[in-house]
């Protein structure tokens, strides 16, 4: 989430339309996400009320990268670091969940 909120605040820094695109691509990415956390932590036993209390209090550090993001990207280069350093965070993240699922489908389309 926080790299959420760097992205968006550095996205703003170089234009309204970049902030505005930057933040519905996040929202439309976040929204499963934060519905699929929250059912991991209900089937986890948490109570509805802590759910959304652990879901909010993660989704409240998109402010501080929010406003990390803003001061970031007033130096002349900093947007281009935060895009290139999320961009790198986001798919790292998305491969290394995505790969060991594929090779397993892989590995048992091949035994079969």
């Amino acid at each position: 989430n926080m790299m959420d909120g760097l992205t968006i605040g550095a996205g703003f820094t170089q234009s309204p339309v970049i902030g505005i695109a930057l933040s519905l691509s996040i929202l439309f990415e976040e929204l499963p996400h934060e519905l699929g956390d929250f059912a991991i932590l209900i089937s986890s036993g948490f109570s509805v009320k802590a759910a959304i209390c652990a879901n909010f209090t993660s989704a409240c550090s998109a402010y501080v990268g929010l406003v990390i993001g803003l001061i970031i990207g007033e130096v002349s280069t900093g947007a281009l670091y935060v895009f290139a350093i999320t961009a790198g965070f986001f798919l790292y993240i998305s491969l290394s969940d995505m790969l060991p699922t594929l090779r397993a489908a892989i590995e048992e389309a091949e035994n079969k």
